[in-house]
């Protein structure tokens, strides 16, 4: 991705790399980083998890090799969640779902 920086968070194959709960504390924004390795055996959002109400803007990063057996290996939008992807890549990138729980 574009600016993805030399910063790498990596779940190491056993857990999720990012977790923003929803919460009112305003706007997070996540930028420059590869986000990799990420694992879940049930849940959603082995790369990264927005909760309900977070807003999320993740920018010029890189999703590589996150996987999990529920929803989005890369990214999931908990119900209500919002987030913006720009200038993101990588397979799992492209896999963002949003789930309702």
């Amino acid at each position: 991705a574009t600016g993805a920086g030399d910063v790498i968070l990596d779940g190491q194959g056993q857990r999720r790399v990012i977790d923003c709960p929803g919460a009112p504390a305003g706007e997070i924004l996540i930028e420059g980083f590869t986000i990799t390795g990420g694992y879940l055996d049930s849940g959603q959002g082995a790369g990264i998890l927005i909760g309900s109400y977070a807003l999320v803007m993740i920018n010029n990063c890189q999703f590589i090799g996150n996987a999990n057996q529920g929803f989005g290996g890369g990214a999931a939008l908990d119900s209500n969640g919002s987030a913006t992807f720009t200038g993101c890549d990588g397979p799992s990138a492209k896999t963002a779902q949003r789930s309702i729980t």
